[in-house]
Order: C-alpha cells, then structure tokens, then sequence
C-alpha cells in the first residue's frame, strides 16, 4: 500500500526505528504512539500473523495505525509480511475438512438412494413386475392351489 513518501528518513536516528517497531508490536498497545514518529519514516512493515479467511488481520489493529499514519502525514509504503506460524496447519486442516466433505457427500448419495429404494418397497412399487426385470415372476395362488388340501409335510409343491 503507498500512502506517498517523506525526504525526514535523513534525518532520523538509528534508535528511532527499533523504537517504532515495539509501538505496534501485537499486544494491545496504544496506536496513537506512532503518530510523533511519523514524520521519520518513509516504510513500515506491517507484518500480518493470523489472517482470517476474508484476508482480515485481527492480532494488529491495521484500520487503526494506517489512520494514525495518514493523521500524521506519512507519506510512504506499507511492505506486507506473513509471520504466522500456521501455514501448514492450514493446508493440512483445509485439506482434512475437503476428505471430510469428499466422504460425507458419497455417505449422503448412498443414504438417498437407499431411502428412495425403501419408499418404493413401502408403497409396493419394488417388485420384479413394476421394475420390468427380466425374471420369472413368482406367483403365489399357484402354490397356494398346490398344497391347498395337503396336510402339513404330506405333499410337495409338485404334487409328490
């Protein structure tokens, strides 16, 4: 980010730097601490340690020290830096969450084609007959008018 440039780098010393670094420091301190400093810079590193996922940096208060910076007339760039820690977690985590997803969504198809099958079956329309499948249909009332007047054991469905 460019906010202009400023001819004071000349005139600053050395100490002044190390001292603007430990004012923005993470760590809840007061912003406005930058702005007599302002005029002895011409870039700062703002350095980002935990971005959100709409590329917001909650540890360091940016909105507030680049308001501060204008207040005082800096006229210089802003150089990002990533810091954090958690890269590798992320992508790990992101790539745990994607098999997460991955097996839930073949979980989900395999429940809804097990619960359409089953509706079918309840309201009698999964039968070889309603599904035209290629097999001979059993029919019941011909067994039944095969062992019809058989005792129980005496006689086969043939009739033996």
């Amino acid at each position: 980010m460019h906010l202009g440039r400023h001819p004071h780098l000349l005139d600053a010393a050395p100490g002044e730097f190390g001292y603007m670094h430990a004012v923005y420091t993470p760590g809840g301190q007061d912003v406005q601490k930058l702005k007599p400093l302002v005029p002895y810079s011409h870039h700062i590193h703002a350095k980002f340690y935990e971005m959100t996922e709409d590329y917001e940096e909650y540890s360091v208060p940016y909105d507030q020290i680049v308001k501060v910076l204008i207040e005082g007339g800096y006229d210089g760039y802003l150089a990002s830096e990533w810091e954090g820690q958690r890269t590798t977690q992320d992508v790990l985590n992101a790539e745990q969450a994607l098999v997460n997803a991955r097996q839930n969504l073949l979980v989900a198809q395999h429940d809804r084609v097990v619960a359409s099958y089953s509706l079918l079956s309840a309201i009698g329309r999964l039968s070889a007959q309603m599904l035209a499948l290629p097999v001979s249909v059993y029919d019941p009332s011909v067994h039944y008018r095969q062992v019809r007047d058989s005792w129980f054991g005496m006689r086969t469905p043939s009739g033996q």
